[in-house]
């Protein structure tokens, strides 16, 4: 049986809609989360920490990066002198 033209635009646009969908969901994943935070290691530059928290919530000039969740959870690392982490912190994850 032969498709219709607008048949088969009907079924690209479904998984062209399909792609978009699953692109959203991956892209707006909570990076706040006990696995990332065990990722940060003392030493990791502010690019390879966004590699796996994406960019912070919050930056202030004394080189605390602030990534949340809402009020609860929370997780922030301090960059040295040199740009590279030196300690980190998480608020409400378990």
């Amino acid at each position: 049986m032969m498709q219709t033209l607008a048949e088969k635009c009907c079924w690209n646009l479904r998984g062209v809609c399909a792609g978009v969908l699953l692109l959203c969901l991956t892209g707006c994943a909570d990076p706040v989360t006990i696995q990332n935070f065990q990722q940060i290691q003392p030493g990791m530059t502010q690019q390879e920490v966004e590699k796996v928290m994406g960019r912070p919530a919050d930056q202030n000039y004394q080189g605390i990066l602030t990534w949340k969740t809402g009020e609860k959870r929370t997780i922030s690392i301090v960059l040295d002198d040199r740009q590279r982490v030196s300690e980190k912190t998480m608020e409400g994850l378990q």
